[in-house]
């Protein structure tokens, strides 16, 4: 921790600005004997590096929490000393700046921190120039969790790579082990967790329509909702995901055409989008859906491709490039 140095950035140092000037204060909360001895282990090296101080008496106190950590090797065997600041957050003047979408991220994969290169003479003179920015501002990196010459890389729950983007195989298998649900909540966080992956599945909102129907504000959900039809969309989704063994998206290249693909369903509109490359072989690039409003559920067939496709070239792929392509 001594080791570290000081940061030599352009950035200077840190300020909250508050809503209230009273006393933001948490009374301690027990903790396990291994757990004190974790925390009095790290306080004593930040102690020790004069990255914090004692403080016999402050208006300003927050709980401290163990959230398990994951090691190098993918177990969730150690623990991450943190701060419950969910007080100190409440009162603090929020930061208009707003933070980027992971699809935003995505699509910018390949710049910034990412160095994706043609050859490895250009990504060592890439990665050259990034060591020495980092030590001329006082910056370093961790080796055991610093990926250099990677073919592929975890970001956001996605293993990143030049071929494309895929699910990480941890979350799959997370995915896969889901089971019925017996609650409004339960449902709610089953979707979640394959509502983030939404983009690698086509027709995403029509296999999820019977699971959305549990969660509807003119229903209640008990034990007995779950029937043949949810279990029917749950073991589609399962399905599906089994057999992302690879990359499935790959990153809009701006010179080539888009292909757009649109459909319309009684409950759902969808779109695929992909491109051809050098040898004239299709791939994709996302997968777009949403459910359908109850004006939109009475449009008639022709009606609602329409709709599909005005939504999906105009809305949908915006970010993607210039709807003329």
């Amino acid at each position: 921790m001594a080791d570290l140095g000081e940061y030599r950035g352009k950035v200077g140092p840190a300020r909250l600005d508050l809503t209230h000037d009273g006393p933001i204060y948490q009374r301690p909360r027990p903790h396990s004997q291994e757990e004190y001895a974790a925390m009095d282990a790290v306080c004593k090296e930040l102690l020790g590096a004069d990255n914090i101080e004692e403080s016999r008496s402050s208006g300003y106190a927050v709980n401290s929490t163990m959230p398990p950590k994951r090691a190098a090797d993918g177990t969730w065997t150690q623990r991450r000393f943190c701060q419950d600041a969910r007080d100190l957050n409440a009162a603090t003047v929020p930061d208009l700046h707003l933070s980027p979408l992971p699809e935003e991220l995505f699509d910018q994969i390949g710049d910034a921190t990412w160095l994706t290169n043609h050859s490895a003479e250009e990504h060592l003179q890439h990665l050259e120039r990034v060591f020495q920015m980092l030590l001329e501002i006082g910056i370093q990196l961790h080796p055991e969790t610093t990926l250099v010459a990677g073919d592929a890389v975890e970001f956001l729950g996605f293993m990143v790579s030049a071929k494309g983007l895929a699910p990480t195989r941890a979350n799959v298998e997370a995915l896969l082990a889901l089971g019925p649900q017996s609650s409004s909540a339960g449902v709610r966080r089953l979707l979640g967790m394959f509502w983030y992956y939404r983009k690698l599945v086509p027709r995403f909102a029509d296999i999820t329509a019977p699971l959305n129907a549990l969660i509807s504000s003119k229903y209640v959900c008990h034990a007995g909702s779950w029937g043949a039809e949810q279990q029917a969309a749950l073991d589609e989704l399962k399905m599906i995901y089994s057999r992302m063994d690879g990359p499935v998206l790959r990153r809009v290249q701006p010179a080539r055409p888009l292909i757009l693909h649109t459909d319309f369903s009684g409950v759902g509109m969808s779109g695929i989008l992909g491109q051809l490359d050098d040898d004239g072989v299709g791939y994709l690039c996302v997968c777009i859906s949403r459910p359908l409003n109850v004006h939109e559920q009475r449009y008639i067939s022709y009606k609602g491709e329409l709709l599909a496709v005005s939504n999906w070239s105009v809305t949908g792929v915006q970010r993607f490039g210039d709807s003329n392509q």
